[in-house]
């Protein structure tokens, strides 16, 4: 989590990065190496000698400006630069030789410049003055997560396939607009820290923290109208489980740990999970040491919280792997989260692409703030929301599997509460024919159940796939059987869990994304493994 910068590279390639910010996201075991994600989201391994610590409080140039201080492009006449006048960009240092900051945009980090110091104006930060004030723009928050329009924002965004992190972002920016717009903030990522910002400045406030911990109504229940649906209509409940993987130091408190425990952010958490009923998984280094575990315990008991569930294994390498593969021994656990000050999303990796959608990244000098909690709400809401629907779907698609047009019938008598302030409803046409579609998808687990269906690799053998592709798809896209590539028929859900994959051919090249002809090879063992189970090309 240090703040670092680049210097003393003598490579014609290494010169290029001397002088550019850094964060420190984890140790390369063996050579002593730092792995250190770049201001331009670039990720490289680097020994110690080559960085430098940056005091992140430090003033820089005539502008007085620190690292992270947005401003505004203004001035520049040249043709190029006229294009630029009005865009917002980042503060990444100081070049005193030449007299001007070094700054990205803030739309792509990888888009650095050179500015003169009177061609920047600095955004000034907003800042709330009251605790009325704070209070409501924490209720603001929680109106615009809690709100239907956020949980199908959010529902179809996680889909089936792989979510892209832009997509993600701007879909927390969409959602996060009317509260952005009614405070006076911004409406951007500028916007959104000033926000964080301001709250924080509230944390010390008993009164303040006291209503960040305050459980949520009856009414606000997570999906309760849903699960009623699922219960009274749908026979008996299948067993879901929602889990909050949870870092420590820089979550519940500062990385630096000076402040353990604090409030706030342990009463973000508290009503976390209050609202969603989930467990902690503690996936932070203090599951080493029994002692830390205990004190980890003993704090959630003091607010009324289950104990630590389990802890994720220690294998030495990645916190998103360490997580994803206690996922893989847990497949009974549907909805999940990862509250992290690191970034597990930062890597080129299968895990780190698993955990976009399903990770909310902690400020590392504040912890676990508002915002935070209600989006981590949020997501597992309209996972669960996903699972509630794939359960009914199931029930139906078996109860009307020779019904045909009755199945729609049987939904139209569906009632539900949307959490929109209007009650209970019928559901719309739209609803229906989405639930249909599910419905299709769930009728493998009805329709030609064979015993004797073949394995996966049997199938992918008359189709040449090779034996490590087919292998990927069950360790990465928890593809094992020829029902569960069947059943992938809700729009991108092929091309998202199957043609996106990254798997090692043996070559001794490593890992890479699939040739044209392996993706082909794969709509082949797609279609075969509709036909094994009985279901339509």
């Amino acid at each position: 989590g240090d703040h670092v910068e680049v210097h003393g590279l003598v490579s014609e390639s290494g010169k290029k990065l001397n002088g550019e910010p850094g964060v420190v996201v984890g140790l390369v075991e063996g050579n002593g190496r730092l792995e250190v994600r770049l201001s331009s989201e670039k990720v490289v391994s680097l020994k110690p000698d080559n960085l430098r610590l940056l005091a992140e409080s430090e003033r820089l140039g005539p502008l007085s400006l620190r690292r992270g201080d947005a401003c505004e492009v203004a001035g520049l006449a040249s043709e190029a630069g006229r294009a630029l006048n009005g865009a917002v960009v980042v503060l990444r240092g100081w070049d005193a030789a030449a007299g001007r900051y070094q700054a990205c945009l803030l739309d792509d980090a990888s888009v650095v410049k050179a500015l003169r110091p009177d061609n920047l104006v600095p955004i000034q930060e907003r800042s709330l003055a009251t605790v009325e004030e704070a209070t409501g723009l924490l209720q603001s928050l929680r109106e615009a997560f809690g709100g239907a329009d956020a949980l199908r924002e959010l529902r179809d965004l996680l889909g089936l396939a792989p979510l892209e992190l832009p997509a993600f972002h701007t879909a927390v920016l969409r959602i996060q607009r009317p509260v952005l717009e009614g405070h006076g903030f911004r409406v951007d990522a500028v916007g959104q820290s000033h926000m964080r910002n301001s709250l924080a400045a509230f944390e010390s406030d008993a009164e303040f923290c006291a209503k960040l911990a305050r459980p949520p109504s009856s009414g606000d229940e997570m999906c309760s109208s849903l699960r009623q649906i699922a219960d009274t209509h749908i026979a008996e409940p299948e067993a879901t489980s929602l889990v909050v993987f949870l870092d420590v130091d820089g979550v519940l408190h500062s990385l630096w740990g000076d402040d353990v425990f604090k409030s706030s952010c342990c009463a973000n958490l508290q009503r976390l999970l209050h609202r969603s009923g989930a467990r902690v998984v503690l996936s932070s280094t203090w599951r080493l040491e029994s002692a830390k575990k205990t004190m980890v315990d003993d704090h959630l008991r003091s607010r009324g919280l289950e104990p630590v569930l389990d802890s994720t294994k220690d294998l030495g390498t990645n916190r998103e792997e360490e997580i994803c593969e206690w996922l893989d021994r847990h497949p009974e656990v549907t909805c999940w989260i990862a509250l992290d000050d690191m970034d597990l999303v930062c890597r080129k990796t299968p895990a780190a692409a698993r955990m976009v959608g399903h990770f909310v990244r902690t400020d590392q000098r504040r912890g676990l703030q508002a915002d935070g909690s209600e989006l981590a709400a949020a997501l597992l809401a309209a996972q669960h929301l996903e699972f509630l629907i794939l359960r009914a779907a199931r029930r139906l698609a078996a109860a009307a599997a020779d019904e045909g047009a009755g199945a729609a019938l049987g939904m139209a008598s569906l009632q539900l509460d949307p959490g929109d302030g209007g009650g209970e409803r019928g559901l719309t046409d739209c609803e229906i024919q989405q639930l249909l579609k599910v419905c299709e998808a769930c009728r493998g687990d009805v329709e030609g159940s064979n015993e004797s269906c073949r394995s996966l690799q049997e199938v992918g053998d008359t189709c040449e796939v090779p034996a490590a592709l087919v292998q990927a798809l069950a360790q990465q896209a928890q593809i094992a059987t020829p029902r569960d590539l069947a059943r992938l028929v809700a729009p991108g859900a092929f091309e998202g869990k199957v043609l996106r994959l990254w798997y090692d051919p043996g070559d001794g090249g490593g890992e890479r994304s699939l040739l044209n002809a392996e993706k082909a090879s794969l709509k082949q063992l797609y279609e075969a493994c509709r036909a094994e189970v009985g279901l339509p090309p």
